[in-house]
């Protein structure tokens, strides 16, 4: 796994903080005699093989230039075999006295409907598995999910999908391998195959491009998966009617849910005010989008979606100020 941790400390003199910025991993490690080698231009750990892992040895020296710059340090701890742990500390923080808040969320004016369609997904990071998932659910789509090449093949042969949501880095058979195959197949050549990728610009006109019908690269939004859905899959567009009673669309919730959200932004308070763990933010955004599914909350449902993509983003001022929004009108 990799743990992102942040955690934010006041100092006494008037508007600065200290920020802690911790990514764990249980991966390879590291010898401690490899410490300083790796921070180096064109470095890796010895017995790191490139043709396994990847990357050009420049990532370390890059973060660690990027961070004296900003005025911080970083250090690495790391048992060989077991994982490793990379702090960055930022020791005084200029930060303003109040937030600037971003305009509220406007209530959509019609909503997108679809057709009844199977999707398959080919994707082996559970939280982005999870992300795509919740901007799926709430659409009559059947959805079938892999975590490796292989298993996602067999499931495209078996349900004989609509589309195809494919990561290119995918175990046991690559995503690259799976759309070259599909498109020299004469049953699967027409497949739409939509790649979900955090491959870089510069990297466009790579030959796998040519076999994908469209690509989003990560981290994914919503407004980005529609509009390419759109293509592929029938719909209609629905007017909504705005409610006579509450013209914000922000329709009150049973008292039952209720109290589950006060208890949801009891414990969310505690992680903006500690070290924010990122993963129990997303517990809690997905415990609102099930609330605001199961009430049909059109307005509480998108601010969870969009605290998924802050979560994607690590944008934790949004996070923030996507929770005050849901506490301001709820409480």
């Amino acid at each position: 796994f990799v743990h992102v941790d942040f955690r934010l400390v006041d100092k006494e003199q008037s508007g600065r903080v200290s920020l802690t910025i911790k990514v764990q991993d249980t991966g390879i490690g590291i010898d401690k005699s490899e410490f300083d080698r790796i921070f180096e231009a064109f470095s890796q750990a010895q017995d790191i093989k490139i043709k396994n892992f990847g990357g050009t040895g420049l990532g370390l020296t890059i973060s660690k230039r990027l961070v004296e710059l900003m005025g911080g340090q970083i250090d690495v701890e790391s048992i060989k075999g077991q994982g490793s742990c990379f702090t960055v500390v930022f020791p005084s923080i200029a930060v303003e006295s109040q937030v600037a808040h971003e305009p509220e969320l406007l209530e959509p004016k019609e909503k997108l409907i679809f057709k009844p369609a199977t999707i398959v997904i080919g994707e082996d990071v559970e939280s982005n598995l999870q992300l795509v998932k919740a901007y799926l659910e709430p659409h009559p789509f059947t959805i079938y999910s892999a975590a490796d090449g292989q298993t996602t093949v067999d499931l495209v042969k078996k349900h004989k999908p609509d589309l195809l949501l494919l990561d290119l880095q995918l175990p046991v058979l690559d995503g690259k391998d799976i759309l070259k195959m599909f498109r020299e197949d004469p049953e699967y050549k027409d497949l739409s195959i939509v790649v979900l990728t955090a491959a870089t610009p510069y990297e466009k006109g790579s030959t796998w491009e040519q076999y994908a019908n469209a690509i989003i690269r990560k981290p994914l939004r919503g407004r980005e998966l529609f509009r390419e859905l759109r293509k592929f899959l029938d719909f209609r567009m629905e007017k909504l009617e705005e409610p006579a009673e509450i013209a914000s669309g922000w329709q009150p919730i049973i008292q039952s849910k209720m109290s589950v959200i006060r208890e949801v932004l009891s414990e969310v308070e505690v992680q903006l005010h500690g070290g924010m763990d990122l993963d129990k933010i997303e517990g809690y955004a997905r415990r609102i989008y099930e609330i605001a599914q199961e009430e049909r909350h059109t307005m509480l449902e998108a601010t969870a979606l969009s605290i998924f993509e802050a979560i994607e983003d690590f944008n934790t001022v949004r996070i923030k100020n996507l929770f005050d929004e849901i506490k301001n009108k709820f409480l």
